[in-house]
């Protein structure tokens, strides 16, 4: 009897996909559609542990190590409140989405070793413009870009640092070694924070053997 037939949802949505026609019979327990909610949309993005680690270690401190416990991780997550962007190209254009890091997925890809994070974005239905903004719907193909809040320090050559240490010339041209943990390391570049004075003059070829306060004839490299 379709007129006392009543569908009540929490949430709104779309129909993703229906299993029954007009004129069937539904039975007790038998599944009538799968609906896809709109006020939110999830993206589950693939990260690598040491990418992820370097991330966490850049928002908060060099000495912290990630929890092997995905609850205490998530937790961790969320109180960095990291930045996410979504981005979808159409062509020469890209359509933007802020997002932020909801959570971890369950577990650890056995054959990558990656982890998944999950993103959420908000509206996601709401921020559509017609002709010109699509919404950001299941099975689109997006970049995921994570980010930490600017950090600011020293920048040097990762060669610098030796045996976690890193040797200065001081103003009377001695040798002066400074044990220094870089707050991030990419690439060739290691940033350090308030352990390297800023104008410091860093020694990159010390010499052998090294000897703290052994007088120094500075080369500037080029």
């Amino acid at each position: 009897n379709l007129e006392r037939s009543r569908f009540h949802l929490p949430f709104t949505a779309r129909v993703a996909e229906h299993s029954v026609e007009v004129g069937q019979y539904l039975k007790v327990g038998q599944v009538a559609a799968f609906l896809d909610g709109i006020d939110t949309a999830e993206i589950e993005v693939q990260v690598s542990i040491s990418a992820l680690h370097s991330l966490v270690r850049s928002a908060v401190s060099p000495q912290t190590v990630l929890p092997l416990d995905p609850t205490r991780m998530s937790e961790i997550l969320e109180e960095l409140k990291l930045n996410a962007l979504v981005q979808l190209r159409l062509g020469n254009e890209t359509v933007n989405w802020s997002a932020r890091v909801d959570r971890l997925a369950d577990g650890i890809d056995q054959k990558t070793g990656m982890m998944g994070v999950v993103v959420r974005v908000d509206a996601a239905y709401a921020q559509s413009e017609a002709g010109g903004r699509p919404p950001l719907t299941k099975g689109m193909f997006v970049t995921v870009t994570l980010s930490a809040d600017p950090v600011s320090g020293v920048v040097l050559p990762r060669s610098a640092m030796r045996n976690g240490h890193v040797y200065l010339a001081d103003p009377d041209n001695r040798l002066r070694s400074v044990a220094a943990s870089p707050q991030l390391v990419q690439g060739g570049i290691a940033l350090f924070g308030d352990t390297i004075p800023e104008g410091s003059r860093i020694v990159l070829t010390p010499p052998n053997p090294v000897i703290d306060g052994l007088l120094l004839e500075p080369i500037p490299a080029p």
